[in-house]
């Protein structure tokens, strides 16, 4: 995968960025100059779905702004949000989206949750919300958006395959998320916690 490379766009990401991949990068649309369409996101297939999630950096004090473009310009109706909470609603020239808001608090950062019950019925009930939106994408993000934010999409490509063809290819998951995204699923923990489930 080709990362991005944009100096302006880098002073929008958190100190030690993951670059997005330029092939499934989001871009929003350009409002002054030509650097407005980045923001850290990529779009993230599903199973059967090639735009089934965005993978996203946390909304920092100087992207909020672009986070909250992002949702409107995508038409995003569920945010996944796997980090402590900072900002959930703001509306937009009068002009209401609704957007459910799932946030995961019992996983820490880099380290896997206590059991897999409770992120798989995480999962069930973002999933059953999301056959009203089948055409819009999934808004995951942590505070990277790669280690619980690719552990969550794995997760819910592997039960989907699961579903689908009583098997499933973990390892062929990891990969191809991070075709799209640079460390999607950062540590060997992670790995684990999808064998087990």
């Amino acid at each position: 995968a080709v990362p991005f490379s944009l100096t302006a766009g880098e002073s929008q990401d958190i100190p030690q960025p993951i670059l997005t991949n330029d092939v499934s990068r989001v871009k929003l649309s350009i409002i002054n100059n030509p650097n407005d369409d980045y923001i850290n996101a990529n779009y993230i297939p599903g199973y059967k779905n090639l735009r089934a999630f965005i993978a996203a950096q946390g909304p920092l004090p100087t992207t909020v702004n672009d986070f909250w473009r992002m949702i409107w310009e995508k038409d995003v109706r569920a945010v996944v949000m796997l980090t402590k909470c900072v900002e959930v609603f703001k509306v937009l020239k009068s002009i209401i989206l609704i957007v459910r808001h799932f946030h995961f608090t019992a996983w820490p950062d880099h380290d896997v949750p206590q059991t897999t019950d409770a992120l798989i019925t995480f999962r069930n009930i973002i999933s059953d919300f999301m056959k009203n939106y089948p055409r819009t994408p999934i808004l995951v993000h942590c505070s990277a958006g790669v280690g619980r934010t690719g552990t969550l999409i794995a997760l819910d490509r592997a039960i989907r395959q699961i579903d689908a063809e009583d098997q499933v290819d973990v390892l062929g998951i990891v990969r191809n998320l991070r075709m799209h995204r640079n460390l999607m699923v950062q540590t060997e923990v992670s790995l684990g916690l999808h064998l087990l489930t």
